[in-house]
């Protein structure tokens, strides 16, 4: 039996049975409807999937339709809005048509054929708006709309005045103070905000800092009556894209900055899009696809609705790189993809773990037949063989498959489950399905939210190391513990696990025995002949918290007898700007200690240097999806060099983190970076030993 193509759209109301009512009445007409109670929630989901067409009700507590459609059409250019009101005695319609991006407006209650044609008439100005996306130049000579926030009416006279002349039409909002800029933020779209850095109610570098929190996603441009490099610098390390300074404005270089600014704004996005899509075949990356398994779980949990996760590993692929080359191995890895993604439903989300690994999560399903069905779809896809350069490679693949509530209901249960279904399915003689049974391991050994427990108590964990070296020297500087888990015969990452030891409060046990075995190792390695060897850490948020840990520590650095300064304490930089307050005081401890602490991930948040300074940070480690493509992609080489920069500033250590070519090793060099960790200097290892 074929499934039919059912559209995606969003309805956002604060009613629940007026959301339950309009998903059942639009399901019969050819749309699956995701449901959100507020805006906050709406942007949220819009910015985890997309949707053709968004229905809004007017009047909700806190942020109104209206005003989430303003916040929504930056996120979703090619998306149709309809209004939903319930206020008879309203006529929007006059009001709202001469916005391209609004369709219509519906009466509630509604009638279904009026609703039908609403929804159709959305969806082809949707399909409109998509057409003219991709086939019209950018929108970069277009007239912008700009925010200017200057105290000094002179200043601010002027600089509108550059602007109206290069852009005939051009909306110059004019606000004098910062509290005014940032409501009117909240509430409008604008193409650009320029800033003077002093306002009459901005302290320190608040203009900065608050704007780009208020509107991330639109460049800024920073003007100063001061004329300091650092200080220029410093501004941008915060989020502006560029900064003037007055006295030397003209029509030309406001202009010049003001198109840079739109072009490096555009490059970070897209920068942020990379780093959640797989490079090679354009598919959602491992992060990401954790994150949209993570919001389904959400979503299951308030609406009850069920879905399932498939985990496709192919057979036998190395054979194929082994002989035919890793250029035959990308182009079946692809293929793979775009069979995959034909096979599945369009609103099912297709991902690339890694290597010839793939994931698909499949939604809104009645039971696991629908998952089953997909997944034979999928083996079938895989019949016809993929030819390459005259060659026909015949390929097949193994599916486990995990069902939510059944086979769990956290991300780490579901991933975990289908990642063993797969396992067996291998097992089972390739080219077939396997589905998770609720009671336990397929039928026989435990539930997965106890594998990592018991994998605590058998001691099933190990340590790895990889080293880090000075460039542009190379000389070992240090090592950094990785923790790995032995199960089935395969030696899996904390992408694995990690969760699941976070939930079940195990992360404390294990971190203990990590710091522990770790300081242990090191205190051999330095008497052996490595004395200035610096060892690495990873410390989650609950490690941090945990009452014992700072005494835990002390306990080990005096028990092998090494200095505070050999200990490099690495936090996610998700991870540093989260924290509560008492974990802020023991990051504080640590630092009065003497132990090193590095930001890891660097450049995927917005931690400022102000909170960077604060919290005694010594070193900052470049997120590895910036290293990887910065040697071929600009506005990456941009952000690494920034970075750098802003390491140099602060008098940081900035530790370039994934090299693994000699490209990115180049690269990294040139850029500044004083530290590299990767591949291409040893990868992590059991044995390792400076001494080798």
């Amino acid at each position: 039996m074929s499934l039919p193509p059912l559209r995606r759209i969003l309805f956002v109301d604060d009613d629940r049975a007026v959301a339950r009512a309009f998903a059942l009445t639009v399901r019969p007409l050819g749309y699956e409807a995701d449901v959100a109670a507020a805006g906050a929630e709406a942007i949220r989901l819009a910015r985890t999937r997309f949707y053709p067409i968004i229905v809004t009700d007017l009047r909700m507590p806190g942020m109104d339709g209206l005003t989430l459609i303003e916040r929504l059409r930056p996120l979703c250019p090619a998306t149709a809005f309809v209004i939903l009101t319930g206020y008879p005695e309203l006529d929007l319609r006059a009001s709202l048509m001469g916005d391209g991006a609004i369709s219509s407006v519906v009466r509630k209650p509604w009638l279904e054929e009026e609703l039908e044609a609403t929804l159709a008439r959305a969806y082809e100005l949707h399909q409109r708006r998509a057409r003219r996306m991709r086939d019209e130049p950018g929108p970069e000579d277009s007239p912008p709309t700009v925010l200017l926030v200057e105290d000094n009416p002179g200043d601010a006279d002027l600089a509108a005045e550059y602007l109206r002349e290069e852009y005939a039409g051009t909306q110059v909002v004019h606000l004098t103070r910062l509290e005014a800029a940032i409501e009117y933020l909240h509430n409008t779209s604008v193409e650009a905000v320029i800033s003077d850095l002093s306002l009459p109610d901005a302290r320190g570098f608040d203009a900065v800092t608050r704007i780009c929190a208020a509107a991330p996603g639109v460049p800024l441009l920073v003007l100063s009556g001061l004329a300091d490099e650092d200080l220029g610098q410093l501004v941008i390390q915060l989020g502006a894209q560029d900064f003037l300074i007055k006295g030397t404005i003209n029509s030309e270089n406001l202009l010049r900055a003001l198109r840079h600014a739109r072009e490096r704004k555009r490059g970070e996005q897209r920068l942020l899009q990379q780093a959640q899509h797989d490079p090679l075949t354009g598919l959602v990356n491992r992060a990401a696809f954790h994150d949209r398994v993570t919001v389904a779980c959400t979503r299951a949990r308030r609406g009850g609705r069920r879905f399932g996760v498939m985990f496709i590993d192919l057979d036998r692929f190395k054979e194929v790189n082994d002989t035919l080359g890793h250029e035959a191995g990308d182009a079946l890895l692809q293929e793979i993809g775009r069979r995959v993604e034909a096979a599945v439903r369009d609103y099912d989300t297709v991902a690339r773990l890694g290597g010839d690994e793939f994931a698909v999560l499949v939604e809104d399903i009645e039971s696991e037949g629908r998952v089953t069905e997909l997944a034979r779809r999928i083996l079938d896809a895989f019949a016809l063989p993929v030819r390459h350069e005259g060659h026909d490679i015949a390929i097949t693949g193994s599916i486990g498959i995990a069902v939510h509530p059944e086979a769990g209901r956290a991300t780490a249960d579901l991933l975990r489950a289908a990642d063993e279904a797969m396992y067996l399915a291998k097992q089972s003689g390739r080219n077939r399905m396997q589905v998770y049974a609720s009671h336990g391991r397929n039928g026989a050994g435990t539930p997965p939210g106890q594998e990592v427990q018991l994998a605590v108590a058998r001691g099933d964990f190990v340590l790895h190391f990889q080293p880090q070296v000075a460039l542009p020297g190379g000389a070992l500087v240090g090592v950094e513990a990785l923790l790995r888990w032995r199960r089935n015969g395969s030696l899996l990452g904390p992408g694995h696990f990690l969760a699941e030891l976070e939930e079940s409060g195990s992360i404390r046990e294990v971190g203990m025995w990590v710091l522990g075995q770790a300081c242990a190792q090191l205190a051999a390695w330095r008497t052996a002949g490595a004395p200035s060897l610096r060892l690495a850490l990873n410390l989650s948020a609950r490690q941090l918290q945990a009452p014992e840990f700072l005494s835990a520590l002390q306990a080990q650095l005096a028990a092998s007898a090494l200095p505070a300064e050999a200990l490099d304490i690495e936090i996610s930089e998700r991870t540093l700007m989260l924290l509560p307050a008492e974990a802020n005081h023991r990051l504080d401890a640590l630092r009065a200690l003497g132990v090193r602490l590095t930001v890891d991930g660097f450049g995927t948040g917005f931690s400022s240097p102000a909170h960077l300074v604060r919290h005694g940070i010594r070193s900052l480690k470049i997120a590895r999806a910036f290293v990887s493509t910065a040697p071929t992609d600009l506005e990456a080489a941009r952000l690494v060099r920034a970075i750098t920069g802003l390491g140099k500033l602060l008098e940081f250590d900035v530790v370039a983190d994934g090299i693994e070519t000699e490209a990115q090793h180049a690269f990294a060099r040139a850029a500044g970076c004083t530290h590299g960790q990767g591949f291409l200097f040893g990868t992590p290892q059991a044995e390792w030993s400076p001494l080798m």
